[in-house]
């Protein structure tokens, strides 16, 4: 049997970029994307089935306060170069339709009933999963997002300010946010190694 390489999954991962230059020109609303992102989170798979990932979609002046706050940490959290780097990240941000703030409840993490170090490990692989579904969902939308991980750590308290602001429960982590909007400049094509030297057969 050849396998089926144009199926929409497979045009979906084609079509998603890092889109860093967004905007408002598009007629899907954020309630659109809350909708599109309810319909999937449920059927994202998670370690031990823990469901441990959270979203929280900000728009409009929330989600300017919110880059607000994260640039004003990564000013001291990022070295000087680090920093001149991703500068611009902060204000591009602010263009779109809004951000999706992606968060671990720690409640959850820690409930999974495993030891420490395995209960952080799959922490990681339920955001890698949950925020290449999110992605893939903007992307059919036919939104432009790109994934930033501006945090230093629950432990450090970096989010804390972001958990009151917008009246979240303590035990939320944010690991990553990803500004969406329609898309104003296409996103970059990226080198990839063959297929070949991602995929063996043993």
């Amino acid at each position: 049997m050849t396998a089926n390489t144009s199926t929409t999954f497979a045009n979906l991962v084609h079509a998603r970029r890092s889109v860093y230059e967004i905007g408002t020109n598009s007629d899907v609303t954020v309630d659109d994307v809350a909708a599109t992102l309810r319909n999937i989170t449920g059927r994202l798979p998670s370690a031990v089935n823990s469901q441990s990932t959270r979203l929280v979609i900000v728009t409009g002046e929330k989600s300017d306060a919110v880059w607000d706050m994260v640039h004003e940490d990564q000013k001291t959290a990022l070295s000087p170069e680090m920093y001149e780097i991703f500068a611009p990240r902060f204000e591009q941000a602010k263009k779109g339709l809004g951000t999706v703030l992606m968060f671990e409840s720690r409640d959850a993490v820690e409930n999974m009933g495993l030891s420490p170090d395995r209960n952080e490990l799959y922490k990681e692989n339920n955001h890698g999963i949950a925020a290449f579904g999110v992605w893939l969902a903007l992307t059919e939308l036919g939104l432009g997002a790109s994934l930033q991980h501006f945090n230093v750590g629950y432990e450090q308290g970096y989010d804390a300010k972001i958990r009151e602001y917008l009246g979240l429960p303590a035990d939320f982590e944010m690991l990553a946010q990803m500004p969406f909007g329609s898309i104003e400049e296409p996103g970059a094509q990226k080198p990839s190694i063959a297929p070949e030297e991602h995929v063996f057969i043993a």
